[in-house]
């Protein structure tokens, strides 16, 4: 098998040799100055666009793309052969930028709201992104909640208007907003255009040929990153190589009916979504010396929807496909640190026959590994830093079985002893006193030297304890690899001839400042440094490849001749001299601010992009500069002034000006610390046993850890710690539970950012008051007349949100809530509540497609929900229409569950309702429309489930999660299509025990929808994780007869089409016709009384 696994790796080594180095039958060329009327034969007559190469390429192609911008999304249908490939290069040193977004640079402050800022624009959004963080902004179905929620937007159609909250509630010029609006026919969507042509999810570069290759591209700000991808037959042999992705919703993927892929030597960069995902069908794919760095989805709501499926872990594989063979991830570097974004390092999700994961560096997480048990894998030679390597089980039970070999995981207290050389600067070699030599992706010691100027003498340089103090003591003998420069000033008179690959750069731990000194390098090799200060020091470099990264120059001079000499990201000061007659220049996005014109690079084979001319000469040094080369990427001028220790100012637009989002100079701000500012802190409710306190903090998303002591005793009678859901928010509350009457207490609040960059304490105390004894009464609610600043006691003074009402409602209260559409959060804080709604199915419960859930019931007994519809709920398992969380006594009736359909996005898949550790459940006359499980309930008794109907459910209508004494009756409920495409059953129980009954039921599942639905099964015992998927194969019952037979339930079940009049359109009543009528218990129709929401049908309709 492994044998196999080498083949495989030699073939796709031939075909990434052949891509790369064949030599092309003719060259196209495209670049920003050309016109696409161009025969693109020439580099005197380009192609102005990547697309329209594309329509004429053929097999043996080099289409060769000068750097620019490309405002487009590519199609490549066309194919090269195995001997011929057609290859899109950009060329050699230069920037192409791929890319589908608009800067919105102008704004205005609008009136009445705190953080809304608008601005015109012209073209429908479809996705929007900041460059400042990368962070993708979320998209609101009205405006309301926009002034709390940092990092959200609202596109107004009817006035073309764009508004806006920024992350950090600034201006968003300063934030540098992206807009990707729709792609229609290679052209902007206008506001007119029929939305159904709209596609969502348009790639940067989508490959559907064969014997493709893209390599050397920036991509940024696309609905979707890169994709290979054919309809109809397998696209075969495409390649994405040294790419750089960034603002997507994901960034390379290899998905659906393709052969011998290769994904290799890319960089991906904060995406929201996966940063390389391989999907379904596909043989032989090489994932192979990826960078993946923070990518996942963002804050506030990490469950937006991308052009990822499943789970957009940073790596992953997903999707079915029992045709699956062959996949290797190789040597890739994934970091996933940033815990601001969800999922984690890794997922490799479904069967693949032969997957092997060898040399990988995974930091931030544990890598979870699902396969099926007959396909071997090999697992060898990882490093995983801060998890551990998860195998995961089968549907069928079976455990997984592959090689696994030579590991090294670390959890996040192993880590500072396992002595990696520079885990700042994502260097996961190992030192030689390292424990873990011999393992791992690294597993030999490493070729790294350290210097450090206050070190004690004598040390031999392989370890930062046994730092050399001089760098010239370094450069004796056999040259490292790389070596790390400790924080302190340096002094040094060095000649280095090299003849290898060399880094210097600074340990990461503080400035490094080399002084006065004088470094005369040569030889043939290559010298890279970075994040150095040269202060008055003289360089000079003969032949040889020398690259400056991130340094700052301040005065002295630099001289190169006869050199290739790189200039990136780098500042220039005070009069630092530039002296260059290379071979080849490159320099890009650097800053010079000097009071006088100081650079001389000798025209001819120089490539400059981007960069910046600050200071009193820089319009002399830029008209200079522009005289003497031709840019792509036009050098600038602006006024700058950095800090002492060289960097821009905080809110400065060229910390993200930069080619690939990043700084324009050598240090950018550093990072923001979290702005943990709170506000409006309260207690809003305080009864004599429990409490509720709110706050908001404006300007963060923050965790919370609350504490609650008795004043006199400071006895601790609470604690807990509340982290941000998939859906974030700036305001929040919480109840205490578990008081007692007249008692102080004394509350500590601890608020955290994601990342624990910031931290705020806050105190305050309060008294409950004697226990009372309310008379019930009834509160009314009023979306469209209301105002919450009312008493609630009549229709005439009804308040406007269901929120305020439950604050002022007390036990035995009943919240009567007219029709209308309420975007609200809730949750019920006292026991003994009803919440009726006057016309069942017309008072919305709208979870505007992010909220995690809308209505939490949580330690509470004796509640009623009666009338209410629970719409706009988000696609997600993760997600609860009605949550029930310890309680006990509850009756949910006449409520429908809807499907959420809107157009282009959807219907729900969701959980309907959701509950943990319940004693007494009713559910009665209710409509559970679609969802990944209709009821669902862990640590159950006395449930009870009667004239119900369930339709569309993906996973399964009800999971009752009971012991073997439970009490669980379910009775005369529509089971309709409610499996999907699982091996489910309709119903399940934890645990079959004698005091479950079910009878009376009907049964429906089409081939079409539903070829595996069962009837019935258990599995998953009493437990509070007790969950569907834990019922075996085995404990399933295929149809009524069996069912009867094993488990002497369902003597009067019916299995046959419910007849309902228009389930599409949500009518669920039942033509007359239909076998529900009168074959219910005691006579009754089965199923709900659909026209108890007849209001749901007209409107749909």
């Amino acid at each position: 098998m492994f044998t196999r696994m080498v083949c495989f790796a030699c073939m796709l080594g031939i075909f990434a040799l052949n891509a790369t180095a064949a030599q092309p039958l003719r060259v196209l060329h495209v670049s920003p100055a050309g016109s696409d009327s161009n025969d693109g034969l020439s580099p005197d007559t380009p192609f102005r666009s990547i697309s329209q190469a594309a329509k004429v390429v053929q097999a043996g192609d080099l289409v060769l793309v000068r750097g620019g911008i490309y405002r487009e999304q590519v199609a490549i249908e066309a194919s090269g052969t195995a001997e011929n490939p057609i290859i899109f290069r950009a060329a050699p040193d230069e920037t192409a930028l791929l890319t589908w977004g608009w800067d919105v640079n102008e704004w205005r402050k609008e009136e009445g709201n705190r953080f809304i800022y608008e601005a015109a624009f012209p073209y429908p959004v479809n996705i929007l992104f900041e460059r400042a963080t990368l962070d993708r902004y979320l998209e609101l179905l009205s405006p309301a909640l926009l002034d709390v929620l940092p990092g959200s937007f609202f596109y107004d159609r009817e006035k073309a208007t764009l508004r806006l909250h920024t992350r950090d509630g600034g201006n968003p010029a300063d934030a540098g907003i992206v807009v990707v609006p729709y792609n229609l026919d290679g052209q902007p969507a206008t506001l007119d255009a029929d939305s159904s042509k709209l596609k969502r999810w348009s790639n940067g570069i989508r490959l559907s040929g064969d014997h493709l290759s893209f390599e050397g591209f920036e991509i940024a700000f696309h609905a979707a990153g890169g994709r290979i991808m054919r309809v109809g037959t397998n696209a075969t042999f495409c390649a994405f190589r040294r790419n750089t992705v960034y603002g997507t919703t994901n960034g390379l993927k290899a998905s659906w009916r393709l052969t011998d892929a290769v994904l290799e030597d890319n960089r991906v960069f904060r995406v929201v979504g996966a940063g390389l995902q391989v999907g379904s069908h596909f043989q032989r794919v090489l994932v192979r010396n990826n960078t993946l760095i923070d990518n996942g989805p963002c804050q506030p709501f990490t469950g937006q929807s991308s052009a990822t499926e499943g789970h957009p872990f940073n790596m992953n594989r997903y999707g079915g496909g029992d045709d699956a063979t062959n996949l290797q991830f190789l040597n890739n570097l994934v970091i996933s640190t940033d815990n601001a974004r969800r999922y984690g390092v890794m997922r490799c999700k479904g069967g693949v026959a032969n997957l092997e994961m060898r040399g990988n560096i995974l930091v931030g997480g544990s890598p979870n590994i699902y396969a099926a048990p007959e396909k071997p894998g090999h697992l060898i030679g990882n490093t995983i830093v801060g998890g551990s390597l998860y195998i995961g089980t089968s549907a069928s039970g079976k455990e997984y079985n592959p090689e696994i070999a030579d590991n090294l995981s670390l959890k996040s207290d192993e880590i500072a002893a396992a002595r990696f050389a520079n885990i700042a600067k994502h260097d996961y070699r190992l030192l030689p006193d390292s424990p873990h030599l011999g393992s791992g992706a690294l597993p030999e010691a490493t070729k790294i030297l350290f210097v450090n100027p206050q070190a004690a003498a004598g040390g031999d340089g392989t370890l930062p304890e046994k730092a050399f103090t001089t760098l010239a003591a370094a450069l004796q003998g056999t040259l490292p690899d790389t070596i790390y420069l400790a924080a302190g000033t340096y002094q040094e008179r060095i000649n280095l001839n090299c003849a290898t690959e060399l880094h210097l750069t600074s340990a990461g731990d503080g400035e490094v400042v080399l002084n006065g000194g004088e470094i005369n390098l040569s030889g043939t090799g290559k010298i890279k440094f970075s994040d150095l200060v040269w202060r008055d020091s003289q360089l000079s470099a003969q032949n040889g490849n020398c690259r400056f990264e991130n340094c700052v120059f301040s005065a002295g001079s630099l001289t190169a001749t006869g050199t290739r000499l790189e200039l990136l990201n780098n500042t220039f000061l005070d009069n630092c001299k530039i002296s260059a007659t290379p071979e080849r220049a490159v320099l890009r996005n650097n800053l010079f601010i000097m009071s006088q014109p100081a650079l001389a690079v000798k025209a001819g084979s120089i490539c400059s992009e981007n960069n910046c001319f600050s200071g009193t000469a820089a319009t002399a040094a830029l008209q200079s500069w522009q005289q003497s080369v031709t840019e792509a990427w036009p050098s600038f001028q602006a006024a700058v002034e950095l800090s002492p220790d060289y960097r821009l100012p905080d809110k400065s637009r060229l910390r993200f000006a930069g080619l690939g989002n990043t700084s324009i100079g050598a240090r950018g701000p550093l990072p923001p610390t979290a702005d943990l500012t709170v506000e409006n802190l309260e207690m809003a409710m305080v009864l004599s046993d429990r409490a509720l306190i709110r706050w908001s903090t404006p300007y963060e998303y923050a965790d919370v850890d609350i504490i609650c002591l008795e004043s006199d005793s400071k006895k601790k009678v609470h604690q807990q710690h509340l982290r941000q859901g998939i859906f974030a928010v700036t305001q929040n509350s919480y109840c205490l539970r578990g008081l007692q009457p007249e008692s102080k207490y004394q509350l500590e609040l601890v608020f955290r950012d994601r990342n624990r960059t910031a931290v705020q304490r806050t105190k305050l105390s309060f008294t409950t008051p004697a226990q009372e004894q309310p008379q019930p009464r009834t509160l009314f609610v009023a979306a469209a007349t209301g105002q919450d600043s009312q008493d609630g006691l009549s229709p005439q003074t009804a308040k406007k949100t269901i929120s305020a009402a439950l604050l002022a409602a007390r036990r035995g209260d009943t919240v009567q809530i007219a029709a209308g559409i309420y975007p609200e959060m809730l949750e019920v804080y006292v026991d003994g509540l009803t919440l009726k709604g006057e016309q069942p199915g017309l008072v919305r419960l709208s979870a505007q497609r992010i909220f995690d859930s809308q209505l939490r019931l949580n330690q509470v007994s004796d509640i009623t929900i009666d009338g209410l519809m629970f719409t706009d709920v988000y696609y997600t398992s993760n997600c609860t229409s009605l949550s029930l969380t310890d309680v006990s006594n509850i009756t949910v009736q006449n409520c429908f569950f809807d499907r959420n359909r809107t157009p282009g996005r959807g219907a729900c898949a969701n959980v309907q309702l959701r509950g943990v550790g319940v004693n007494g459940l009713t559910v009665r006359n209710c409509i559970f429309h679609s969802g990944f499980h209709g009821i669902w309930v862990s640590a159950g008794d006395n449930l009870k489930y009667y004239n119900n109907t369930f339709h569309g459910i993906g996973i399964n209508a009800i999971h009752s999660g009971c012991g073997p004494e439970a009490k669980v009756e379910m009775y005369n409920n529509i089971y309709s299509n409610v499996a999907s495409n699982h091996h489910s059953p309709a119903i399940s129980t934890g645990t079959h025990g004698p005091n479950i009954y079910s009878d009376y039921n009907l049964y429906w599942h089409t081939a079409e929808v539903c070829p595996r639905q069962k009837i019935y099964g258990f599995g998953g015992g009493g437990e509070r994780w007790s969950a569907p998927w834990q019922v075996m194969q085995k404990d399933m019952s295929a149809d009524l007869e069996e069912t009867r037979s094993r488990y002497g339930i369902e003597a009067h079940g019916l299995f046959a089409d419910p007849q309902f009049t228009d389930q599409r359109g949500s009518d669920f009543s039942l033509k007359p016709e239909s076998p529900t009528r009168g074959s219910g218990r005691d006579g009754q129709n089965i199923g709900a009384d659909a026209s108890r929401f007849s209001g749901i049908v007209q409107e749909k309709k």
